[in-house]
């Protein structure tokens, strides 16, 4: 996914969707970022999204379908860095998600 192309995501939920009106519930592991950027989470995998990538995703599926829930899961404080990114990004993600 580190290369997911959001309107990629989007056209893949709408298909999925076969012309419904889509209410999405999104559920985020942390442990979709990129360990060099974030670390704060249980199991790194290498290549994951930069925390941009995922806000623009994000932003993009709330832009086109209402977002009903989000879940933010995995995160294991370790780096004050990674809590004021999480600050940042939180912030971001319930903003996109609370648009409608």
């Amino acid at each position: 996914m580190s290369g997911a192309d959001p309107d990629a995501v989007v056209e893949a939920i709408a298909s999925a969707a076969d012309g419904a009106d889509a209410v999405l519930y999104v559920h985020i592991d942390f442990d979709v970022l990129d360990p060099e950027i974030f670390r704060s989470e249980g199991s790194p995998v290498p290549g994951g999204l930069h925390p941009e990538r995922l806000l623009s995703t994000v932003t993009a599926i709330a832009e086109r379908f209402e977002v009903v829930g989000l879940g933010l899961m995995e995160y294991a404080p370790a780096r004050d860095e990674d809590r004021e990114l999480l600050s940042g990004l939180l912030a971001g993600l319930v903003q996109a998600c609370a648009r409608r």
